[in-house]
């Protein structure tokens, strides 16, 4: 066998191998022009090729080589000499599957194209590919893009060398979707990067992770729609992070919706100087709806909650339970509140289903009315079950008469009673031996009530936040004097016994009291004396007795700030 070491030529820089038949006895293996004896020349100066002459025992143990058995031969560029040209696996597999994709209709094209779309851009089109015929006969595949209401469309043709690119399709993802949500797609595939460094099994893995339909629901809450919810999103406890893709007008009016009703703000304030400045500084185009559309807005959306709140009790598969309770609000409206609690999903759910003004009194039968229209709008008076109230006597007669209005309600059987309002009023059993008696000093009294009598005087304990003062008659309504029943020796036992902690009590009701309402004397001198010992700025919880647990807050005060109290109490220039 000859080894022909000839220039190569620049169409061919593989391994090249001359063939030439010296042997008189071999007999031609085509009639091939190009291998015919004559048509060999011999090589000139410099590009003769190098023979070397194989020793005679070693000839029959010279084999092909066993690289690849696919070939093909082609004349050289110079000289006409003659290789044999080795081909890759590569290349046969492709010239095999070019074959193949020659007979494949444009459909079945399609479909093996596919499967070698793993980019996540293509999360971003429609699964429906279309196939585009040009007036040349070139086929080409359009994308559509899925986002709602874009109409944007990419195309790729077949006869280009970039018919597998998509860079056409990321520029304009990162306009039509914004540059995080083609992160967020992109994130997808830093497993699948990690995982091409382990073993060869792995890889297969990683490969399937790439696709475009594992990245698809990394995207959906990009989509535009009207909901505000695809503008941000909180991770985990992070910081919550803002799109880059301005709201819609109809985002614009949802997010305004829920900023005046979770902040309570007035539906005016948009309509407020600074707030149009903040709003539309470096984007003076930006769309601000008035406030009568959003008073409109916060109407429409509260009606929809409200069907969508009915709706889910009515097809509520099992029984209801309601809660109501009555009170004064800050400005003097009579309020009456009604809450519905089941299990939703395995889990309790309670929700406020109304607050309505009754403006009649407080009677049971004013109660039951109110509550009976509450359930007949909603249409769930045949899912009531229980209702659960405090021990005020109105509430007696309101269950009574519900159960006139309302059929399937068994009446005082299915109610139950507030178990926080009968703690509370436990509590104020307990507590009610250290109240100092409303009559004033006498000469009756010995010196140490009177002093108790003198200390406690002018002091506003029934003072709630609605500044009336009194205990309401709702929250003193079944409280019973422990006291009661007890003979004179006992009662003289315990009032000594306890007339300690009456001090104490009284004592810090009128410290809490004196240095909140005396803004240039003492407030100022609590706030120094605080500061000189590193203590937190904060001011003694009142004992008001329209507030459940204060007593306890204030008891707990003291003991905290106990240095602070003991410095202000030790000063007699705050007369204290």
């Amino acid at each position: 066998m000859l080894k022909h070491r000839g220039s190569q030529s620049k169409n061919t820089q593989r391994k090249k191998q001359c063939i030439d038949s010296q042997d008189p006895d071999a007999a031609p293996s085509a009639p091939d022009r190009r291998l015919h004896p004559k048509d060999v020349e011999p090589p000139k100066c410099d590009r003769r090729a190098h023979v070397e002459d194989a020793d005679d025992d070693d000839d029959d143990d010279v084999e092909p080589p066993k690289r690849n058995r696919c070939a093909h031969v082609e004349d050289a560029d110079d000289d006409d000499d003659v290789v044999k040209i080795f081909e890759s696996d590569n290349e046969a597999t492709e010239k095999v599957r070019a074959k193949k994709k020659e007979l494949m209709t444009p459909e079945e094209e399609l479909s093996e194209m596919q499967k070698d779309w793993t980019a996540t851009a293509y999360a971003f089109c429609k699964p429906e590919v279309t196939i585009e015929t040009d007036k040349a006969g070139v086929r080409g595949h359009v994308f559509c893009c899925a986002n709602h209401g874009c109409k944007m469309k990419v195309k790729r043709w077949l006869d280009k060398g970039d018919q597998m690119s998509t860079g056409n399709m990321r520029r304009h993802i990162r306009k039509c979707w914004g540059e995080e949500a083609l992160a967020a797609a992109d994130e997808m595939n830093t497993a699948a990067d990690e995982m091409n460094t382990a073993a060869d099994e792995m890889n297969t893995a990683a490969d399937e992770m790439n696709t475009a339909a594992d990245a698809r629901p990394s995207i959906e809450k990009f989509r535009w729609s009207g909901d505000i919810t695809v503008a941000f999103e909180r991770k985990e406890k992070g910081k919550v992070t803002y799109s880059v893709c301005q709201h819609t007008r109809t985002e614009t009016r949802a997010e305004i919706v829920r900023w005046v009703s979770e902040s309570l703000r007035p539906f005016t304030i948009i309509e407020d100087h600074a707030y149009q400045s903040l709003m539309k500084t470096g984007q003076p185009e930006y769309w601000i709806p008035s406030c009568w559309t959003v008073a409109r807005d916060v109407h429409k959306v509260f009606a929809c909650c409200w069907a969508h709140v009915a709706k889910m009790l009515q097809e509520y598969d099992g029984e209801l339970s309601f809660a109501t309770d009555a009170w004064t609000s800050l400005n003097h409206k009579a309020i009456v509140t009604f809450t519905v609690h089941l299990q939703h999903k395995g889990m309790p759910l309670r929700m406020v289903l109304d607050v309505v003004e009754v403006a009649d009194s407080h009677s049971g039968v004013n109660l039951a009315t109110a509550f009976a229209k509450m359930v007949d709008d909603f249409k769930i008076a045949i899912k009531m079950l229980s209702i659960t109230v405090d021990n005020v006597s109105p509430n007696n007669v309101m269950i009574d008469e519900l159960a006139k209005l309302i059929k399937s309600f068994q009446g005082q059987a299915n109610c139950a009673r507030c178990f926080d309002h009968i703690i509370n009023l436990m509590a104020k059993s307990l507590l009610r031996q250290f109240d100092i008696p409303q009559n004033g000093a006498d000469a009756t009294l010995d010196d140490t009530k009177n002093a108790l009598h003198e200390l406690a005087k002018d002091l506003e304990l029934g003072v709630g936040e609605g500044g009336e003062k009194g205990e309401p008659p709702n929250d003193i309504e079944g409280l019973q004097d422990e006291c009661e029943g007890m003979s004179m020796e006992d009662h003289a036992a315990l009032d000594a016994s306890v007339r300690p902690v009456k001090l104490i009590l009284v004592k810090l009701r009128k410290i809490a009291s004196v240095i909140i309402h005396s803004s240039t004397k003492l407030l100022p001198a609590w706030l120094k004396v605080l500061a000189d010992l590193e203590l937190a700025e904060r001011k003694m919880p009142r004992d008001v007795i329209t507030r459940w647990n204060s007593t306890f807050r204030m008891l707990e005060f003291a003991l905290e700030y106990w240095l602070a109290v003991d410095e202000m109490t030790g000063d007699r220039a705050m007369e204290l």
